[in-house]
């Protein structure tokens, strides 16, 4: 079993050694953690070089390409691995977790998995999503996932697949949609995802990291019209 674990930086000095040591101790020996550096003009890659570890392989954009694009940078770098997990630059893994999500999936015969995560300093923002809420069917998941209703939810940090999934979901057909909400999408319409209802990820949520609530109802729409969009050139190279 190889793992691959695919993370996307960007002026995160501030956290990402912490992070990137919780990875490093889930990982075999043969295991890597690519990470795609998007032009930090902090200290992120001193931080980064400075865990002296084979496992890590660090690629610098040579110019801004943005967080989906860079997320997309570093999965496109990603060579016979068996399992793709995602990191973002400031959470913290729990312990245990690549071998429970692995050993999940694989009994799913499903070739994505989705788990939980709580909020670093606020034990309880866990309690929002219980286990009773694992989606049963997949078109309606779908349409909660299109309105924005509250469901299981769907982030990259607590997401793995396989190279099965690799192969029909990248690269994503459109710019500005993310890797995650992709696979969502994606997974969702083919019923190909699993759910682990148990905490694999601890986030830390600050200012440069949180999604801007307020979005207007002209941007909740575009978005959706650009999935749709995605999903009709997927559908149209898949038929």
């Amino acid at each position: 079993m190889t793992i691959a674990v695919c993370m996307a930086s960007y002026n995160g000095g501030r956290f990402i050694q912490e992070q990137i040591t919780s990875i490093l101790s889930e990982l075999g020996p043969f295991d890597v953690l690519l990470i795609s550096d998007d032009g930090s003009t902090d200290d992120t890659i001193e931080k980064i070089l400075s865990i002296v570890d084979s496992r890590i392989l660090i690629f610098q954009n040579t110019r801004n390409l943005g967080y989906v694009r860079n997320f997309e940078a570093a999965i496109a770098r990603v060579v016979d691995a068996e399992y793709i997990f995602f990191s973002d630059q400031d959470d913290v893994w729990s312990p245990g977790r690549l071998r429970e999500m692995v050993v999940c999936l694989r009994k799913s015969r499903k070739n994505i998995l989705f788990g939980l995560f709580d909020v670093i300093g606020e034990p309880s923002f866990s309690d929002v999503v219980r286990s009773d809420q694992i989606p049963n069917n997949r078109f309606k998941s779908l349409y909660r996932l299109f309105l924005g209703l509250p469901q299981f939810p769907y982030y990259g940090s607590t997401m793995v697949i396989t190279k099965v999934a690799l192969s029909y979901i990248f690269p994503i057909p459109l710019p500005g949609i993310s890797h995650d909400i992709w696979s969502a999408l994606i997974g969702n319409f083919r019923g190909d995802i699993a759910y682990l209802p148990k905490i694999v990820t601890h986030r830390r949520l600050h200012g440069g990291n949180l999604t801007n609530p307020n979005r207007s109802l002209y941007d909740k729409i575009k978005t959706r019209g650009l999935w749709i969009a995605g999903l009709i050139i997927f559908l149209w190279r898949n038929r």
